[in-house]
């Protein structure tokens, strides 16, 4: 059984705005699954080589090793604009935001354009607690992998923020979980498809 993951109550969209609640349940069995491409930064872990086989093990990666640790965060007060900038500045699609140092809501792309832009809002004046998405899921560092995959499909997230101790940890995007699942099955092919040492011969 793995670490629990801390969840809302009112479980709903990543983007609604509601107050912040969360109930703990137990992790499900990792199961396999195919996610959802997203927008954002092109980054590309390696996958590393944990299996005791020489096969790189997808099932024993972790969220906590595949997360950005260098997620913009801001305060509730911070101007729309503000974040906009921040996220521009960081090649990001979202920011975290926090007070007193406990994750209290999200601020994405998504959030901007239905919140802000298509309901005419000034972004200079607008603060982003009026705005963000206070229902936060949220992950252990520990989590497997396929299981965060399978979360954020469930609930259709881009990206879900990785808490210990109830401190921000780092934001695991689904494009981290796309890339360690590419970069195993081209390794998979090349170890099966690679001629042998007699076959060379």
């Amino acid at each position: 059984m793995l670490s629990p993951v801390r969840v809302p109550n009112n479980i709903g969209s990543n983007d609604d705005v509601a107050t912040t609640t969360t109930t703990t349940i137990p992790l499900l069995s990792p199961t396999p699954a195919t996610p959802r491409s997203s927008s954002i930064p092109d980054y590309k872990p390696p996958v590393q080589n944990t299996s005791t086989s020489g096969h790189p093990n997808l099932a024993d990666r972790r969220a906590g090793q595949l997360c950005s640790t260098e997620a913009p965060v801001v305060r509730r007060a911070t101007s729309v604009a503000e974040c906009a900038r921040r996220m521009r500045e960081n090649g990001a699609d979202c920011v975290l935001v926090e007070e007193n140092g406990t994750l209290c809501g999200i601020f994405t792309d998504n959030d901007m354009v239905r919140k802000v832009v298509s309901a005419k809002k000034d972004p200079l004046t607008t603060a982003v607690e009026q705005v963000m998405s206070s229902k936060v899921f949220t992950i252990p560092p520990d989590c497997g992998i396929l299981q965060a995959v399978l979360i954020m499909m469930d609930n259709k997230f881009r990206h879900m923020p990785v808490v210990k101790d109830g401190a921000t940890f780092g934001l695991l995007y689904m494009h981290h979980c796309i890339a360690a699942v590419l970069s195993q099955l081209r390794t998979t092919c090349l170890l099966y498809t690679s001629p042998s040492p007699r076959d060379r011969g």
